[in-house]
């Protein structure tokens, strides 16, 4: 034990489980709380509205999680591109944007695995397998040639054992048949409640909540059609 924690790979998940500042937790904290989030609530996520023209998805994950996801996914892969470094003899070879969290959640978890495994076969601890859910070169071939997103979603859904498994037949039934995500995936009347059907309009605002539940409403500057509507606007109320 006094050796392992002497090595290299001591040093490094020291370095993995040490939170960077007193604002700012360890790498494996944020992962797992990224992990454990099972659902998006209503502060995660953006609602962009509807354009009259062809437009981006109407919602996205919300700025503050991104920031959160971005550090977390960063710095995780680069743990364990120095993990498996230290091993010499190793070889180096609302319901669509729901199915897409379930998707990284699980990746995430899967990361940390790997972390968990290289740190294992340094020690000799025991020979751990490989994921059945590390990503092939002919799946990310295939999603390379895919113009559509959600084509992209459905195979890496169905592709990605560790996805699949958390689907009864049903679900499956309707992910392999292309019917609509919300056969595919649920997502709590909390949510769904909070952002209802909007029609195509001319400059949309942008609805997302704070982390109280008020609703904030905002017309970001990028979609203003006049100089007066340019200044970014909010209103704040409370949701019963």
């Amino acid at each position: 034990m006094e050796e392992y924690a002497a090595s290299s790979m001591g040093a490094l998940q020291r370095e993995y489980i040490q939170p960077v500042g007193e604002d700012q937790p360890s790498t494996y904290a944020l992962i797992q709380q990224l992990a454990r989030k099972t659902k998006l609530e209503r502060s995660d996520i953006q609602d962009r509205g509807v354009l009259w023209t062809d437009a981006p998805p109407r919602f996205v994950v919300a700025p503050s999680l991104m920031e959160r996801i971005d550090r977390g996914v960063g710095e995780l892969q680069t743990f364990i591109q120095r993990a498996s470094n230290l091993l010499p003899d190793r070889r180096k070879d609302l319901f669509q944007l729901e199915a897409a969290w379930d998707i990284l959640r699980e990746r995430l978890e899967t990361g940390q695995r790997f972390f968990a495994k290289y740190i294992d076969e340094f020690k000799d601890a025991t020979n751990v397998p490989n994921s059945p859910a590390s990503t092939t070169v002919a799946i990310h071939q295939q999603l390379a040639s895919m113009p559509r997103a959600d084509d992209r979603l459905r195979v890496i859904m169905h592709d990605f054992r560790v996805t699949l498994k958390n689907l009864d037949s049903d679900k499956r039934s309707a992910l392999v048949h292309g019917s609509s995500w919300s056969r595919v995936v649920n997502v709590g009347p909390n949510v769904s409640d909070a952002f209802p059907r909007r029609t195509p309009e001319r400059n949309p605002i942008l609805l997302t909540y704070d982390e109280e539940g008020n609703q904030v409403q905002m017309i970001p500057p990028q979609r203003s059609s006049t100089k007066e509507d340019s200044n970014v606007t909010a209103e704040k109320s409370s949701i019963s």
